[in-house]
């Protein structure tokens, strides 16, 4: 998948900036470089999506509000379109500046991560594993800062989205979208969730049954508990299916009370 602009994949963000630094003539390290230069350069492409900039300090609080399949962004390529248009038009709103989906006047304020290559999001988690919570930091609250879960919660709601695509539109790209992100949320957030993927498969005692009470799921989002599902081993999927009708009540209910408390 190529980005808007550089029409150029992830991974040959990865090489340019490498040979740039490994390139002695050039006098260029990573030292030399700010975080959205490194940004910019490692074009970490995915699906541009549109949702809501700033107001989420935790990041299992955000999701998408719509995904826009057929085609690659990067966060580089908002940054670049709104820097063009605050050079042209000055300071305007800034989702006035925002790049918009080819034919509409839709505007796309971030992009979920897609690696056709497990081998790049390997590399990137051993090597800079911090990158991932900059660049999605960018496009969900418009601040670089390391702020964990916050590229876990960004995948897990593109999953979420996924799941909610309308019956007929299902297309091959949204199968390969949903295998990506599933191995990325698994590689990503897994350890984050695992207490709740605990939680979820274990069977609901007599009492609990008798008492017919919401299941306990802590203060878990919609989000966590959509990554929790998918992390679940294989063979905890029958506890986890018998649960299941519990743990969608459960966080149903607090997703509500959350949108009324707003």
């Amino acid at each position: 998948m190529k980005s808007f602009y550089p029409q150029a994949t992830t991974l040959d963000g990865i090489v340019e900036l490498c040979e740039m630094c490994k390139d002695s003539d050039s006098g260029v390290t990573a030292d030399d470089l700010g975080a959205m230069d490194i940004i910019s350069l490692l074009n970490i492409v995915g699906v541009p999506c549109s949702g809501p900039v700033g107001d989420f300090p935790d990041p299992s609080r955000w999701g998408p509000r719509e995904i826009f399949f057929g085609w690659g962004v990067s966060v580089s390529d908002i940054v670049q379109v709104y820097d063009q248009d605050t050079k042209k038009n000055g300071g305007r709103d800034y989702e006035q500046g925002l790049l918009e989906v080819p034919g509409t006047d839709k505007k796309i304020t971030n992009t979920i991560p897609i690696f056709e290559d497990d081998r790049i999001l390997y590399f990137l988690r051993k090597h800079a594993p911090t990158l991932l919570e900059y660049t999605c930091s960018v496009g969900m609250r418009l601040v670089i800062a390391n702020i964990p879960m916050t590229a876990a919660s960004t995948i897990a709601g593109g999953l979420w989205s996924l799941l909610g695509a309308e019956e007929g539109s299902w297309r091959e790209y949204h199968t390969i979208a949903l295998k990506s992100l599933v191995k990325s949320y698994r590689a990503i957030g897994r350890n984050y969730v695992k207490p709740l993927t605990e939680r979820m498969c274990t069977p609901r005692t007599e009492d609990e049954k008798k008492d017919k009470t919401s299941f306990y799921i802590g203060d878990s989002s919609l989000y966590d508990v959509v990554g929790a599902i998918f992390c679940v081993p294989e063979e905890k999927t029958k506890a986890l299916e018998e649960n299941l009708p519990w743990i969608l009540r459960a966080v149903y209910a607090q997703e509500a009370w959350r949108r009324i408390k707003g």
